[in-house]
């Protein structure tokens, strides 16, 4: 049985479809119009439409004869990382100068990681399989 996706990943599904959208008219635009496209990866313009409003879920070979279609890398329609998980803004309450203080060093160290992890975030790890997670 399939499991309900999270309120958070659902958003982040949200946010990839609207940016891919959005770069994929960005780059079509002045190479093709929405029917020339819709033709190459036998859609319709109307789903070509609603991809590029985020209204339309792409699969990955849509994406990758997108890409063809255009001339362009496919790396050009992909959402960056910031993109689909943008920093968020913390809100508290100040009760004290040490939590205070706390607070913001703890803020200095994330951005630091953060800062250093950008260049790496291309060459990640594989992902180890469930099986391989359980006998740790």
């Amino acid at each position: 049985m399939a499991r309900l996706r999270s309120p958070e990943k659902q958003a982040v599904s949200k946010r990839v479809q609207v940016a891919f959208g959005k770069r994929l008219q960005s780059q079509r635009k002045g190479r093709r119009n929405q029917d020339q496209l819709a033709e190459a990866l036998d859609l319709s313009r109307t789903t070509i439409s609603n991809i590029e409003r985020g209204q339309h879920r792409v699969f990955l070979d849509q994406a990758y004869l997108a890409a063809q279609a255009l001339g362009i890398p496919l790396a050009d329609l992909l959402p960056t990382l910031d993109q689909a998980f943008p920093a968020v803004a913390v809100v508290y309450e100040k009760r004290s100068e040490v939590q205070h203080a706390s607070l913001l060093r703890v803020s200095e160290i994330v951005t630091t990681l953060q800062q250093q992890a950008a260049p790496e975030r291309r060459a990640r790890p594989p992902l180890r399989s469930a099986s391989s997670r359980r006998k740790r």
